[in-house]
């Protein structure tokens, strides 16, 4: 069995007491832009979007991996979605969300949707792990 790294709760948590720019933050319960999106915005909406296996490391106990989490932005256009990327990417640059873990990096990001009345930019956020393998339950 292996640890869990799954972040989301953690990204989110942050992403509330760090962020008081955004008026609504939670886990992504979708992939693409919604149509009619029903939360307050600027909203910042995380979700884990990659994982990436790395070569087990010795005798097999240790594999490092990258974690990749999406966020999305939604927000109105302009200056309200270019300061709400700026904020989310002070607080999330060399976070480090372990003290003695790895500290999360820009991945990338792009425009997802720009019509009517919200834009839908995706940052992509990553972090590397060392997975310790056990074959105890």
């Amino acid at each position: 069995m292996a640890d869990d790294y799954d972040l989301t709760a953690a990204l989110v948590a942050h992403i509330k007491a760090t962020c008081p720019g955004f008026v609504y933050v939670d886990e992504a319960w979708f992939h693409k832009p919604l149509d009619d999106f029903p939360q307050q915005t600027p909203a910042a909406l995380v979700y884990m979007a990659d994982d990436l296996a790395g070569q087990l490391g010795g005798m097999g106990a240790r594999q490092a991996t990258q974690t990749v989490y999406g966020v999305f932005i939604v927000s109105a256009k302009g200056s309200v979605l270019r300061d709400r990327r700026k904020e989310l990417r002070q607080a999330l640059f060399g976070w480090q969300p372990n003290p003695a873990g790895a500290v999360m990096s820009f991945h990338g990001g792009g425009m997802e949707d720009l019509q009517g009345r919200y834009a839908w930019w995706k940052d992509f956020w990553r972090i590397d792990n060392m997975l310790r393998v056990s074959n105890h339950p």
